[in-house]
């Protein structure tokens, strides 16, 4: 199961955020950023496992509240960073917040999507005349 581990590790900061160990908790955050940016996946997957309540609110917000739009941008992005061929991990930084870095993905992604030209409706005119002052005689 590619996912027991990320889940241990997702399950330990949950604990370690309940109890209120911060050094612990910031501890593993850091470790799991690092190994994402050294290209372990399966801790991009921890943290995802982790943060992922927090990227539902957020994408809901960012799509305003479209359920289908908010689910696809973290779908989207949720294969674009844990894929190794696409080796994004390479261009995470690890000394930013993952969860920040991982937010805009999304956000960008529900951007890209409400910009898309499928989104936008044409009202041609076809059929209609431009206004003349005959239309609005009173306007003159």
């Amino acid at each position: 199961m590619p996912f027991s581990g990320a889940n241990r590790e997702s399950e330990l900061l949950r604990t370690y955020k309940d109890k209120g160990d911060k050094d612990k908790f910031q501890g593993l955050i850091d470790e799991l950023q690092q190994r994402y940016h050294r290209g372990d996946i399966a801790a991009g997957n921890a943290l995802w496992l982790f943060y992922e309540p927090t990227f539902l609110g957020n994408s809901l917000k960012y799509a305003g509240g479209d359920a289908t739009i908010a689910e696809d941008a973290r779908q989207q992005t949720y294969v674009e960073i844990c894929d190794p061929d696409r080796r994004l991990f390479a261009r995470y930084d690890p000394e930013h917040a993952w969860q920040i870095w991982v937010n805009w993905r999304v956000h960008k992604r529900i951007l890209d999507e409400f910009r898309s030209p499928s989104r936008h409706v044409f009202l041609g005119l076809t059929g209609c005349e431009s206004p003349t002052a005959e239309t609005f005689p009173d306007s003159q």
